[in-house]
């Protein structure tokens, strides 16, 4: 009786790893998902009013609007705005104090990913510790860094595995190797600490 019930027991907690496999990425997914949704559509959101004392919000409507909106707006600065004014705004930005660091910190950030001159597109194999043998992965972000003063070395970004967080080095380019993977495949490797395999 005893052995049986620990038999069904057993199956029990097997059946329920197995579903945690399955179920545990789906739902964490989503739920960031429906997180950054909300936070977005929370940032206009839309009242109708129903009656004297009642309104409705439409879930849905206040993100559409925004990206929608920054679809437009991306389409109007880059057909009718001229580079000229981009570089004024910028300019005049750039002598805000504080202002100016927040602002080009995002925008340089923002354009590593999504512009056209992605930072994050060169994982690199870099040897940390000679002695022990110790290497990690990363990303070039900058091969000249002679306006910086500094010669035959290059900047190196590491992202922190389950964080949106990393370290960014400066490290002689002879210690770097090129990965043979793609930089989504690299990323995912370092995001998952190692437990995430290459497609």
């Amino acid at each position: 009786m005893i052995e049986s019930l620990k038999s069904i027991f057993t199956k029990i907690a097997s059946f329920f790893m197995r579903g945690l496999l399955f179920v545990a990425p789906i739902g964490v997914t989503l739920y960031i998902l429906i997180s950054i949704f909300n936070q977005i559509d929370s940032i206009l959101q839309i009242k109708i009013p129903i009656s004297a004392k009642n309104e409705m919000i439409l879930p849905g409507l206040g993100f559409l609007i925004i990206v929608l909106g920054t679809a437009i707006i991306g389409f109007i600065s880059s057909v009718w705005f001229p580079n000229s004014f981009l570089g004024f705004f910028e300019r005049t930005v750039r002598k805000l104090p504080l202002v100016g660091i927040v602002y080009f910190s995002l925008k340089d950030l923002v354009s590593a990913f999504v512009g056209d001159k992605k930072k994050f597109d060169n994982p690199v194999l870099v040897m940390v510790d000679e002695v022990n043998q110790i290497q990690k992965i990363g990303f070039v972000t900058q091969k000249n860094l002679s306006h910086f003063g500094i010669e035959n070395k290059i900047m190196v970004y590491f992202p922190q595995s389950y964080a949106f967080a990393g370290d960014l080095i400066i490290i002689d380019a002879h210690k770097v190797s090129e990965l043979k993977i793609t930089a989504a495949e690299a990323m995912k490797l370092i995001v998952s600490g190692g437990v995430s395999t290459t497609d």
